[in-house]
Protein backbone atom coordinates (compact mmCIF):
# COMPACT_ATOMS: atom_id res chain seq x y z
CA UNK A 1 0.00 0.00 0.00
CA UNK A 2 1.16 3.37 -0.96
CA UNK A 3 2.37 5.78 1.74
CA UNK A 4 3.60 3.10 3.84
CA UNK A 5 4.24 4.84 7.63
CA UNK A 6 2.93 7.98 6.14
CA UNK A 7 1.08 11.68 7.58
CA UNK A 8 -0.66 13.84 5.09
CA UNK A 9 0.59 16.88 3.59
CA UNK A 10 -1.85 19.46 4.47
CA UNK A 11 -4.05 21.03 2.33
CA UNK A 12 -4.60 24.56 3.94
CA UNK A 13 -5.22 28.56 3.64
CA UNK A 14 -1.46 30.07 3.17
CA UNK A 15 -1.79 31.96 6.82
CA UNK A 16 1.64 32.56 9.05
CA UNK A 17 3.25 29.10 9.61
CA UNK A 18 2.47 27.83 13.38
CA UNK A 19 -1.18 30.04 13.32
CA UNK A 20 -4.01 28.72 15.01
CA UNK A 21 -5.86 28.26 11.38
CA UNK A 22 -2.95 27.20 9.92
CA UNK A 23 -3.09 24.25 12.83
CA UNK A 24 -6.72 23.80 12.80
CA UNK A 25 -6.86 23.03 9.28
CA UNK A 26 -3.74 21.04 9.10
CA UNK A 27 -5.67 18.81 11.96
CA UNK A 28 -9.07 18.35 10.58
CA UNK A 29 -7.41 17.56 6.71
CA UNK A 30 -5.10 14.72 8.51
CA UNK A 31 -8.13 13.69 10.49
CA UNK A 32 -9.89 13.07 7.40
CA UNK A 33 -7.46 11.94 5.16
CA UNK A 34 -6.62 9.34 8.13
CA UNK A 35 -9.89 8.26 8.13
CA UNK A 36 -9.95 7.69 4.20
CA UNK A 37 -6.91 5.24 4.69
CA UNK A 38 -8.08 3.21 6.83
CA UNK A 39 -11.59 2.54 4.96
CA UNK A 40 -9.34 1.65 1.56
CA UNK A 41 -7.33 -0.61 4.20
CA UNK A 42 -9.69 -1.96 5.25
CA UNK A 43 -11.76 -2.78 1.89
CA UNK A 44 -8.53 -3.65 0.41
CA UNK A 45 -7.86 -6.63 3.02
CA UNK A 46 -11.56 -7.62 3.00
CA UNK A 47 -10.80 -7.91 -1.03
CA UNK A 48 -7.66 -10.10 0.07
CA UNK A 49 -9.74 -12.28 2.14
CA UNK A 50 -11.91 -13.13 0.09
CA UNK A 51 -9.87 -13.79 -2.97
CA UNK A 52 -8.23 -16.17 -0.69
CA UNK A 53 -11.42 -17.93 0.68
CA UNK A 54 -12.67 -18.56 -3.85
CA UNK A 55 -8.96 -19.81 -4.08
CA UNK A 56 -9.24 -22.60 -0.96
CA UNK A 57 -12.27 -23.46 -2.26
CA UNK A 58 -10.48 -24.81 -5.46
CA UNK A 59 -7.89 -27.14 -3.22
CA UNK A 60 -8.88 -30.23 -1.93
CA UNK A 61 -7.71 -29.22 1.62
CA UNK A 62 -10.18 -30.14 4.90
CA UNK A 63 -12.03 -27.32 6.84
CA UNK A 64 -9.48 -27.45 9.71
CA UNK A 65 -6.50 -26.94 6.78
CA UNK A 66 -8.54 -23.90 5.22
CA UNK A 67 -9.19 -22.47 8.58
CA UNK A 68 -5.61 -22.55 9.24
CA UNK A 69 -4.61 -21.08 5.85
CA UNK A 70 -7.08 -18.11 6.98
CA UNK A 71 -6.08 -17.52 10.27
CA UNK A 72 -2.41 -17.31 9.35
CA UNK A 73 -3.53 -14.36 6.74
CA UNK A 74 -4.60 -12.27 9.33
CA UNK A 75 -1.68 -12.80 11.57
CA UNK A 76 0.26 -11.70 8.90
CA UNK A 77 -1.85 -9.17 7.76
CA UNK A 78 -2.34 -7.69 11.78
CA UNK A 79 1.28 -7.36 11.68
CA UNK A 80 1.82 -5.80 8.30
CA UNK A 81 -0.61 -3.10 9.99
CA UNK A 82 0.90 -2.57 12.80
CA UNK A 83 4.07 -2.10 10.97
CA UNK A 84 2.41 0.15 8.69
CA UNK A 85 1.10 2.26 11.64
CA UNK A 86 4.42 3.10 13.08
CA UNK A 87 5.22 6.21 13.07
CA UNK A 88 8.28 7.24 11.25
CA UNK A 89 10.87 10.13 12.12
CA UNK A 90 14.08 11.79 10.75
CA UNK A 91 15.66 9.42 13.86
CA UNK A 92 15.28 6.24 11.65
CA UNK A 93 17.05 7.56 9.16
CA UNK A 94 21.24 8.07 8.66
CA UNK A 95 21.92 11.01 5.88
CA UNK A 96 24.67 9.32 3.48
CA UNK A 97 25.30 12.72 1.26
CA UNK A 98 23.32 15.96 -0.06
CA UNK A 99 22.60 14.86 -3.43
CA UNK A 100 20.14 17.68 -5.10
CA UNK A 101 18.76 20.90 -3.93
CA UNK A 102 15.59 22.48 -5.24
CA UNK A 103 13.26 25.75 -4.65
CA UNK A 104 12.84 25.23 -0.82
CA UNK A 105 14.53 22.01 0.18
CA UNK A 106 17.25 19.41 0.00
CA UNK A 107 17.32 15.21 -1.47
CA UNK A 108 19.88 13.44 0.65
CA UNK A 109 20.86 9.95 -0.01
CA UNK A 110 20.19 8.22 3.12
CA UNK A 111 20.05 4.70 4.81
CA UNK A 112 17.46 3.43 6.90
CA UNK A 113 19.08 2.69 10.28
CA UNK A 114 16.91 -0.95 10.84
CA UNK A 115 16.60 -2.45 7.36
CA UNK A 116 19.77 -0.50 5.86
CA UNK A 117 18.00 0.04 2.34
CA UNK A 118 19.19 3.45 0.56
CA UNK A 119 16.66 5.80 -0.40
CA UNK A 120 16.32 9.45 -1.59
CA UNK A 121 14.67 11.34 1.01
CA UNK A 122 13.31 15.03 0.65
CA UNK A 123 13.66 17.58 3.31
CA UNK A 124 11.35 20.71 2.58
CA UNK A 125 11.13 23.99 4.79
CA UNK A 126 8.07 24.03 5.60
CA UNK A 127 8.32 28.22 6.33
CA UNK A 128 9.47 28.73 2.63
CA UNK A 129 6.73 26.17 1.26
CA UNK A 130 4.02 28.53 2.52
CA UNK A 131 5.69 31.91 1.95
CA UNK A 132 6.17 30.70 -1.94
CA UNK A 133 2.31 29.45 -2.11
CA UNK A 134 3.78 25.75 -2.35
CA UNK A 135 1.22 23.72 0.30
CA UNK A 136 -0.87 22.43 -2.59
CA UNK A 137 1.78 21.88 -4.69
CA UNK A 138 3.75 19.55 -2.47
CA UNK A 139 0.44 18.13 -1.68
CA UNK A 140 -0.67 16.59 -4.90
CA UNK A 141 3.14 15.61 -5.56
CA UNK A 142 2.55 13.36 -2.41
CA UNK A 143 -0.97 12.38 -3.60
CA UNK A 144 0.43 11.56 -7.34
CA UNK A 145 3.64 9.30 -6.14
CA UNK A 146 1.53 7.64 -3.11
CA UNK A 147 -1.21 6.77 -5.98
CA UNK A 148 1.33 5.41 -9.03
CA UNK A 149 2.62 2.19 -9.36
CA UNK A 150 6.17 2.00 -12.18
CA UNK A 151 7.65 4.37 -14.26
CA UNK A 152 7.68 7.20 -11.80
CA UNK A 153 9.70 7.07 -8.05
CA UNK A 154 7.92 5.28 -5.43
CA UNK A 155 7.28 7.08 -2.55
CA UNK A 156 7.82 5.09 0.71
CA UNK A 157 7.21 7.51 3.69
CA UNK A 158 6.20 11.02 4.39
CA UNK A 159 6.52 13.05 7.91
CA UNK A 160 7.40 16.12 9.13
CA UNK A 161 8.94 17.75 12.30
CA UNK A 162 8.65 21.26 13.98
CA UNK A 163 10.53 22.99 10.88
CA UNK A 164 10.35 20.61 8.24
CA UNK A 165 8.49 18.11 5.53
CA UNK A 166 10.26 14.78 4.56
CA UNK A 167 9.39 12.71 1.92
CA UNK A 168 11.22 8.97 1.29
CA UNK A 169 11.72 8.32 -1.80
CA UNK A 170 13.42 5.55 -4.26
CA UNK A 171 17.18 6.07 -4.94
CA UNK A 172 17.22 6.37 -8.64
CA UNK A 173 20.66 6.90 -9.43
CA UNK A 174 20.88 7.48 -12.63
CA UNK A 175 19.31 10.87 -11.97
CA UNK A 176 16.53 12.88 -13.61
CA UNK A 177 15.49 13.67 -16.79
CA UNK A 178 16.84 17.18 -16.65
CA UNK A 179 20.14 16.07 -15.34
CA UNK A 180 20.18 13.97 -18.37
CA UNK A 181 18.87 16.81 -20.72
CA UNK A 182 21.62 19.24 -19.27
CA UNK A 183 24.45 16.89 -19.85
CA UNK A 184 23.32 16.38 -23.30
CA UNK A 185 22.38 19.80 -24.70
CA UNK A 186 20.09 18.67 -27.27
CA UNK A 187 18.37 14.70 -27.49
CA UNK A 188 18.87 12.76 -30.83
CA UNK A 189 15.13 11.97 -32.16
CA UNK A 190 15.48 8.37 -31.50
CA UNK A 191 16.34 9.53 -27.55
CA UNK A 192 13.49 11.67 -27.38
CA UNK A 193 10.79 9.29 -28.72
CA UNK A 194 11.88 6.80 -26.22
CA UNK A 195 11.83 9.74 -23.17
CA UNK A 196 8.23 11.08 -24.88
CA UNK A 197 7.16 7.25 -24.90
CA UNK A 198 7.78 6.92 -21.18
CA UNK A 199 6.43 9.92 -19.77
CA UNK A 200 2.93 9.25 -22.27
CA UNK A 201 3.33 5.77 -20.35
CA UNK A 202 3.32 7.29 -17.00
CA UNK A 203 0.68 9.72 -17.75
CA UNK A 204 -1.66 7.33 -18.93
Amino acid sequence: MAGDGSVPVPSVPEHKSGSPNLKLEAFKQGVQINKTKRHEDFQERCSMFLALSQQLTQLSLSEDQKETVLRCFNRQQDEYFRESRKQVTISDFDRITKIGRGAFGTVWLCKQRDTGAIFAMKQMNKNEMVCKNQIHHVRAEKDALSKAKGWVSGLHHTFQDDRYLYMVMDYLPGGDLMTHLIRKDTFSEHEARFYVAEIVEAVD
